[in-house]
């Protein structure tokens, strides 16, 4: 018995930021945290992020807890989103990221 086996390569595409957002540095009042739909220190980045806008219920930015600052490349810096019983989403993106092809075969 025998198989016939084709390898065959290809390119490695550059890598693309589609969206990425680590929550701002700008510093919050600690008695009066913002909701999601109200927060202005959002920090967008990626090419499907500029027209992203958040919602949520009880969902909040504080920089009441510890900061994730420096725990991983990419990390929030002191604003986290808080949920006590909450949702939190994403409401408008310029790029339909569900559609892109993420693998060929």
């Amino acid at each position: 018995m025998s198989e016939t086996v084709k390898i065959s390569s290809g390119s490695v595409e550059p890598s693309v930021v589609i969206y990425n957002d680590n929550v701002g540095t700008i510093e919050l009042d600690k008695t009066n945290w913002p909701f999601v739909d109200k927060y202005e220190g959002w920090n967008k980045t990626g090419v499907g992020s500029e027209s992203v806008t958040y919602t949520g219920v009880n969902a909040s930015v504080r920089n009441s807890g510890l900061a994730n600052t420096d725990a991983y490349a990419g990390a929030s810096g002191p604003n986290v989103v808080f949920f006590d019983h909450a949702y939190f989403r994403t409401k408008e993106s310029a790029i339909d990221i569900w559609s892109q092809p993420f693998c060929e075969q």
